[in-house]
């Protein structure tokens, strides 16, 4: 895993959970460690829209699904950005 884009997306998980607590790892799971909820998610995946326009226009449903955790979110993008640029 690239630790640039896991940097980023830690950084967009942070920003989603204004908190300022950064999560402890590539393993912290977005609902049960992090405490997030469906409109924080909401936030988080405009945030990467946002961030990363290389996603182009994944639905949501898809980016939710890959929220499992900070490591499993950052796979999601790198291949969905392999996917767009390929």
């Amino acid at each position: 895993m690239s630790e640039l884009l896991l940097d980023r997306v830690t950084d967009d998980v942070v920003a989603a959970l204004e908190t300022g607590r950064p999560p402890t790892s590539g393993d912290s799971r977005l609902y049960e460690d992090l405490g997030f909820d469906s409109l924080m998610l909401m936030d988080l995946a405009q945030r990467l829209r946002d961030r990363h326009p290389a996603l182009g226009d994944v639905p949501l449903h898809d980016m939710v699904s890959g929220m499992a955790d900070v490591g499993a979110l950052t796979d999601l993008l790198r291949t969905t950005a392999r996917e767009n640029t390929a």
